[in-house]
């Protein structure tokens, strides 16, 4: 990481508070906590806040990822912060598994610039963005019909790019368009996980996965299936004497990705902004006001462009009174999450039950302060305590 980004990081993070420390105070004692390493976890993080005046980037890793306080603040405390918006990845490291196969099958610019087109066109006509604003998440492209269109565009795709399997186009056009997921949910919705289960499970079995067979993983199953090039490629870069490659891969390509998005964005004056990974978050300090995430979002789109890659940004506002919709739903939901705990203390007291081993290990996360449920827009989530 260059030095002069370093200090300029360490700057705008200097500028990262709590807006609302008497509020967020009395939200950590009075919240109910899903296990005592969750409770310490949150209390430990506001202390930090309240206490220290300034902080400093806390460690690069070998893959140059930052990881500072904001990066270890959990979802809730952050509306407690001076965060302005943040503008996010979908689906950050599937996307960039494209940059791989772009060079597996040597898609080249013409045909790039035709299977971009026509994601870009979804995204203009089916306003593809996720705007994330009080808590309420519009996606109005959601429906039946945009996948009956773009199935039939996937097609078209394959006639005009020689060479190129379809599994391959619909994993990029999915990926493009920050849907990645979503399959996978639906097709393992009669298995009662969440939707950040499915995604925690596929990275486990599919792309983080040590070893490169599917005995077992139901998950790296249903991927291959649907993916059979996709996955050839992912197991090519799992090589026995380092099994772990993919996934350093991949962390270091997002870290060179957004570092250069930090440079150029940091040359801009007052453009106080900071990362969570595969996130630019910009601070509610004096200057930034003039700045609006479109602008920020392309920057972001440019950096990714030289990667030819399309990724599908979502943007999230911090509203003055987030945090105080956040805890009353929060409260409203609170019932069904016991029950959705409870449930999962059932599954795990029956060795016999087909959701055992499931459960006992949702169980040992949310016990090991590593998750927490919470529902969002009427349905339950399953979020990492910090990212």
């Amino acid at each position: 990481m260059e030095n002069t980004i370093k200090e300029k990081y360490n700057k705008v993070l200097n500028q990262l508070k709590l807006t609302y420390i008497d509020e967020a105070e009395e939200f950590i004692n009075t919240r109910k906590y899903q296990s005592i390493r969750q409770e310490k976890y949150y209390k430990n993080v506001f202390y930090q806040y309240k206490d220290k005046t300034s902080f400093e980037i806390i460690s690069i890793d070998k893959n140059n990822r930052i990881h500072t306080i904001l990066s270890r603040t959990p979802r809730y405390l952050r509306s407690f912060l001076n965060i302005k918006y943040s503008l996010d990845i979908s689906n950050s490291h599937p996307l960039l598994l494209n940059y791989y196969l772009i060079k597996k099958y040597e898609i080249n610019e013409n045909q790039l610039n035709y299977l971009y087109k026509i994601i870009d066109d979804y995204k203009i006509n089916s306003f593809n963005k996720i705007y994330s604003y009080n808590n309420y998440v519009i996606s109005p492209y959601d429906n039946e019909n945009f996948y009956k269109s773009l199935k039939i565009n996937i097609q078209k795709i394959s006639k005009n790019a020689n060479k190129i399997p379809t599994n391959v186009i619909e994993y990029m056009v999915k990926t493009s368009l920050g849907k990645f997921w979503e399959d996978f949910t639906t097709e393992f919705k009669g298995s009662g996980l969440l939707r950040d289960e499915v995604k925690t499970t596929l990275f486990k079995e599919v792309f983080y996965s040590k070893t490169t067979n599917t005995r077992y993983k139901g998950f790296a199953k249903a991927f291959k299936k649907k993916y059979k090039n996709v996955y050839d490629l992912i197991n090519v870069y799992k090589p026995k004497e380092d099994t772990k490659l993919l996934s350093n891969m991949m962390m270091g390509l997002e870290a060179e990705i957004f570092h250069q998005i930090l440079e150029k964005l940091y040359k801009k004056r007052g453009c106080n902004v900071l990362t969570i990974h595969d996130a630019i978050v910009m601070l509610d300090t004096k200057g930034t006001e003039k700045y609006q995430p479109d602008e920020i979002e392309k920057v972001m789109k440019q950096v990714y462009h030289k990667y030819n890659l399309n990724p599908s940004i979502s943007i999230e506002y911090f509203t003055p009174d987030k945090w105080k919709k956040e805890i009353e739903e929060l409260q409203l939901n609170q019932p069904y999450i016991d029950a959705y705990i409870e449930e999962l203390r059932n599954y795990a007291s029956n060795p016999n039950d087909e959701n055992y081993k499931s459960a006992k290990g949702i169980l040992k996360w949310i016990e090991d302060g590593e998750v927490e449920i919470i529902v969002e827009n009427g349905v339950l989530v399953f979020h990492t305590i910090s990212k």
